[in-house]
């Protein structure tokens, strides 16, 4: 999913990642982020893209509404 130039195809809700780290991503406003997530993490925000630079947590899950 992680992709610096590719916003996602539906805004997601929340984020979930399996294996905890960085995640930088730009927000349903337009504001790049970086946060941390430990293992099994969610982060509650509208994320329109998740970039690969500055991202090291894996496993991303990206819950949409649908």
């Amino acid at each position: 999913m992680p992709a610096d130039a590719i916003e996602l195809s539906e805004v997601a809700v929340a984020l979930y990642v399996e294996t905890g780290g960085s995640v930088s991503f730009v927000s349903v406003r337009g504001m790049t982020r970086t946060v941390e997530l430990a293992d099994k993490g969610w982060l509650l925000c509208g994320v329109r893209a998740v970039m690969a630079t500055g991202t090291t947590a894996t496993g991303l899950h990206a819950v949409v509404t649908g």
